[in-house]
């Protein structure tokens, strides 16, 4: 006698993934759960290839992740996007129902349990955010909730200006500081990073009281950014549990409920297992 399986696939797409930790992640919680019918993957999809792709992923996925470069271009794509994600004008999460596309932003929930006790302190205080793209217009935003005072830095000030503007129409007239990254100096609270390509910039220039995140991670150590701060008297945060809660978020959407808190620590224990093993 045979048995036929009906399996669901998931995966993360986007260009590189190869140093993605989605996969693992998901299993872990596939595997806490019991659901060996469900299989998540990683796909290499480039720019270009979005288009020819995203037809075969919406006839055979339940849902997925967005990664770079994707998180923008993704929404024109899709059939319909909640609330954050129209705002944000960027998604990370989306989820295959009846024959539709629905789109999600689970990067805003992520970021702000990684902020931890951080959260509570931001109100009135400057916050340095490095980067322009998808990721920076979500952690910008969880900051301005906060009461956060934000300037933002990146390389392409032409770039820079179309995001302060893009901020300022979707954020209530909400008006961010700018600079280019040679021109990177001052006081903060805080320091965060969104953007995998960080050129050299003027660390003694920079006073940093209370904390450095980069929503990045390296599974092996350190990233490369937070390297440069570890001299300094301040907390340094990788992006390990932004990637854990945004899956976490991604999950409930994909099941259309909650997972009790409970299961969440569990899943979260077995999660850091892998890095104290190293």
């Amino acid at each position: 006698m045979s048995f036929m399986i009906d399996f669901e696939q998931y995966s993360v797409i986007g260009d590189p993934v190869y140093h993605s930790l989605s996969p693992f992640l998901h299993k872990i919680i596939f595997d806490y759960f019991g659901e060996k019918n469900k299989i998540y993957s990683k796909l290499k999809i480039t720019c270009d290839g979005l288009v020819y792709n995203f037809s075969l992923l919406k006839s055979n996925f339940k849902g997925f992740n967005v990664t770079a470069p994707h998180k923008i271009n993704i929404k024109k794509y899709l059939d319909e996007l909640d609330d954050f994600s129209k705002k944000v004008g960027s998604v990370n999460t989306v989820k295959i129902l009846n024959g539709k596309s629905f789109g999600y932003n689970t990067d805003s929930y992520g970021f702000l349990k990684g902020l931890k006790h951080f959260k509570d302190e931001i109100k009135g205080k400057n916050i340095l955010v490095f980067g322009s793209g998808a990721t920076s217009r979500v952690v910008i935003n969880v900051l301005i909730d906060l009461g956060a005072n934000v300037t933002v830095a990146a390389r392409d000030f032409e770039k820079l200006m179309d995001l302060k503007q893009f901020i300022c129409d979707t954020c209530g007239g909400y008006n961010i500081d700018i600079l280019s990254l040679d021109k990177v100096q001052g006081d903060y609270f805080g320091i965060v990073n969104t953007t995998s390509a960080v050129s050299n910039f003027n660390i003694s220039s920079l006073r940093i009281s209370d904390f450095v995140y980069d929503v990045n991670y390296d599974k092996d150590g350190v990233t490369d950014f937070l390297y440069r701060f570890l001299n300094m008297d301040v907390d340094v945060i990788d992006g390990k549990d932004m990637l854990f809660y945004q899956a976490i978020k991604s999950q409930e959407i994909w099941r259309d409920e909650i997972i009790k808190e409970e299961d969440v620590l569990n899943i979260y224990s077995e999660f850091k297992k892998v890095f104290s093993e190293e």
